[in-house]
């Protein structure tokens, strides 16, 4: 079994999942279109490479994201060598538990309290429940019997971020931003 890194927190303690998450130690709101160079600046993170050289924003205390309480949670950032740390996080995706139960039990749970503030997920396949809601994705998924995952994919649009579209295109560079080159 995993170990229990979350908590369901009360209606009057949750925070609008669309709108971004809160650093609970910290007092700090994150919002989704804020960008990774203001992210970087805050007290509340520290910074982590894994053995497979990818690099994490993690926060050093507790994240609420809706109405969930996560302990260890971290955001992976992207490639700077795009040279472009002033775009918003596109995505985060974490691994819950929040009662030590298999993952069924777990996913039926935190898929019965995401529901509270998001409303009924569509669609609802096997053991996987999507939302969308203000262009933001949400997805609840189990794989197999120890592992409940949230994935949150921010899709609005940042056209201000285009940054000389023609040439950056011509010359091959730029990021590709949810289809868009910047």
């Amino acid at each position: 079994m995993s170990v229990i890194n979350g908590s369901i927190l009360s209606e009057n303690d949750s925070k609008d999942l669309t709108e971004g998450f809160f650093v609970s130690d910290y007092n700090q709101e994150i919002k989704w279109d804020d960008t990774f160079s203001d992210i970087f600046k805050l007290e509340s993170v520290d910074f982590e490479t894994d053995t497979y050289n990818s690099k994490f924003i993690v926060f050093n205390s507790p994240v609420i994201i809706g109405n969930l309480l996560v302990n260890d949670f971290k955001i992976r950032y992207p490639d700077l060598r795009f040279n472009r740390d002033d775009v918003p996080i596109d995505s985060v995706w974490f691994n819950i538990q929040v009662i030590d139960d298999n993952a069924g039990v777990n996913y039926s749970l935190l898929q019965e309290t995401l529901s509270k503030v998001l409303g009924l997920p569509s669609p609802v396949y096997d053991k996987a429940s999507h939302w969308s809601k203000n262009g933001i994705n949400i997805c609840l998924s189990t794989s197999g019997s120890d592992k409940v995952t949230i994935r949150i994919e921010n899709k609005r649009q940042y056209l201000n971020l285009i940054k000389n579209g023609a040439t950056t295109i011509f010359m091959g560079k730029g990021l590709n931003f949810h289809n868009r080159i910047i």
